[in-house]
């Protein structure tokens, strides 16, 4: 392997380590550089510890000098101090040299294999160092010294074949060698964008989307608070400004004795929802959160009796509505339902009876009865209150010619009305629990006033002047009966329902 006698060899080795043409080195030349048949001697004797040399001559057989690199050389070629070295030279001037290098490793200095040299000793071109170090990577036992690149990106066909970063570029985020991530591996992902993660989008246009941390906040900000992923405080809690206080309720909560912020409330239910308007209304399950629904009704209350002569003339009171509630099961109910509010009785004026209100229900469940409506001349008793429908029974108060008091309502049904009597005039409209109360009746000269409930409405007082009777209050009291050429009775409130989930 002296003076390139194994060029051919070296040149395919080369080739072969390096990937073929269009290949050349980095920038730093650790494996030695070659020049054929170069040869010449030692301007001056060197010493066997020595790392620079003269030569005699710098010029290759083409004519130029040795071109600023690092060569590989044997001195004294065929002699007893024959040596390889290794130094980095520019025309004759040669420095940086490494003595006695091993013909096992071409890599590692011997100190047996460093020898002095005389002025005169041959130096030639050797591929010897450069062979075996080839030889030592082809074999797995060396490792190349420098990074090797293509001078030009070429093609890649087979699976062998070693690619250059363009290639790995190319191909790690795109191609048909791209894996995309799941929820079972690992592989490539796209950030999504905040609209992206608030419609809970998949996919983007390269692959699977992710979250990035830039879209989530643990603080408010009203500025930039759309769309954001909401990650808890330090403390474990989210910061109260991302809670919205004006839609966590539709409707207001009763005063109870819970208090959130000083405020007061009635805790328990998941919403509660009055209907108060003489209507049907549609009640829908899928709109409702909550597992039972509360139902609570009031049948309308009965308006007055009216009539137009003084006197010994009577006209007696309204009846109230009843009052009726029930639990049901959210499952059990219909997709919808259908609530029904009774309206009151009209007022009516001359010598009339007065109207009877409307009865109450939520779907076919619950019905809350209307109060009778008032009766008018001669002698009078008072018009029967709503009945409580099941619950207290159909009984309710009346009043009557010879009471000297109206009875009061059963607890559950409207208060009857207020009758007359021959001798005390118009008696009062009877009280209730729940039901409405009943209306004031008017006789012999006499108006009295309304009964009371506690939960439902207050009865009217009757009015025997021309200025109207006073109408029931809602939910369900009767009106107040009337006698005048001029005016009216007083009309019965209205019903109520209230539906409150639980």
């Amino acid at each position: 392997m002296k003076n390139f006698t194994k060029l051919p060899a070296l040149i395919v080795i080369a080739a072969l380590l390096l990937g073929g043409t269009g290949i050349a080195y980095a920038a730093t030349n650790a494996i030695e550089t070659q020049v054929g048949l170069f040869e010449t001697s030692l301007a001056a004797s060197i010493s066997s510890s020595a790392t620079s040399m003269t030569l005699s001559s710098g010029l290759t057989k083409n004519g130029t000098a040795l071109a600023s690199s690092t060569y590989s050389f044997i001195v004294d070629e065929g002699t007893a101090s024959e040596e390889f070295v290794i130094a980095d030279c520019t025309s004759t001037a040669c420095t940086n040299m490494q003595r006695g290098l091993s013909v096992v490793t071409g890599t590692t200095t011997v100190a047996s294999l460093q020898k002095a040299h005389r002025r005169g000793a041959s130096v030639k071109m050797t591929d010897g160092p450069l062979l075996v170090k080839l030889a030592r990577i082809f074999n797995g036992i060396g490792s190349l010294p420098v990074k090797i690149w293509y001078t030009t990106h070429p093609t890649f066909t087979s699976d062998t074949e070693l690619v250059d970063k363009k290639y790995v570029d190319d191909t790690a985020f795109s191609g048909a060698g791209v894996i995309d991530a799941t929820t079972a591996a690992r592989g490539v992902v796209e950030l999504a964008t905040q609209a992206e993660a608030a419609a809970s989008t998949a996919s983007g246009s390269s692959g699977p989307l992710a979250l990035p941390a830039s879209i989530a906040t643990s603080t408010y900000n009203s500025a930039t608070a759309a769309n954001r992923v909401v990650v808890t405080l330090g403390t474990g809690k989210i910061d109260n400004y991302f809670i919205s206080t004006t839609t966590l309720f539709t409707t207001a909560l009763t005063a109870g004795t819970t208090t959130i912020n000083g405020t007061g409330i009635l805790t328990g239910y998941a919403s509660s929802t009055t209907y108060s308007t003489a209507g049907s209304f549609t009640w829908a399950k899928a709109s409702t959160i909550g597992t039972y629904l509360r139902v609570q009704c009031w049948g309308g209350g009965g308006s007055g009796g009216a009539k137009t002569a003084a006197g010994t003339q009577d006209a007696a009171g309204g009846g109230g509505g009843a009052y009726k509630e029930d639990f049901y099961p959210i499952r059990s109910l219909g997709t919808t339902e259908t609530i029904t509010i009774g309206a009151g009785g009209t007022a009516v004026s001359g010598s009339s009876n007065g109207n009877s209100g409307g009865n109450t229900s939520f779907g076919s469940w619950l019905v809350a009865y209307g109060g009778e409506g008032g009766g008018q001349g001669g002698t009078v008793t008072g018009a029967n209150g709503g009945g409580g429908n099941a619950i207290g029974g159909i009984g309710s108060g009346r009043g009557t010619v010879a009471g000297t008091a109206v009875s009061e309502a059963v607890y559950w049904g409207g208060g009857g009305s207020g009758g007359i009597s021959a001798t005390q005039g118009g008696l009062a409209g009877g009280n209730a629990w729940w039901g409405g109360a009943g209306g004031g009746g008017t006789s012999n000269g006499s108006a009295a006033g309304g009964g009371t409930s506690v939960m439902g409405g207050n009865g009217g007082a009757a009015n025997l002047a021309s200025s109207n009777a006073t109408s029931g209050s809602a939910p369900g009291g009767g009106g107040g009966g009337h006698v005048d050429n001029a005016g009216s009775s007083g009309a019965g409130g209205d019903g109520r329902c209230i539906l409150t989930a639980f």
